[in-house]
């Protein structure tokens, strides 16, 4: 789960996890056409309270926290970590393939 809040992020149907270099953590992402029209890349919730929250990343979800948002002239659709919370993000889906389950959530105040 990334927490977005304060940060205005719009949603995405491609949304990026990027680190402060720009590289896309997702960039090596291979997800069946029919996963990806069920769940979606990613999930946007604005609580965590939200009952839908589990189901999309588990009970006990890797959180980290973006230091900004980029993307286009007009929206900004992608997360930006820090180089902590990347590699972070990267062992753990080296663990559990968690990007490739698309067990991804955004937490953002819309």
């Amino acid at each position: 789960m990334i927490d977005c809040r304060g940060l205005n992020l719009s949603r995405s149907m491609c949304p990026r996890i990027l680190d402060q270099t720009g590289g896309n953590l997702w960039s090596t992402l291979t997800v069946s056409a029919d996963l990806v029209n069920e769940r979606g890349i990613a999930g946007y919730f604005a609580s965590l309270d939200d009952p839908d929250l589990a189901d999309r990343v588990g009970k006990r979800p890797l959180v980290v926290k973006a230091l900004r948002v980029s993307g286009g002239k007009f929206f900004k659709t992608d997360a930006v970590l820090s180089p902590a919370d990347a590699e972070r993000v990267r062992a753990e889906n080296a663990k559990s393939l968690f990007l490739d389950k698309l067990a991804v959530a955004f937490l953002t105040e819309n």
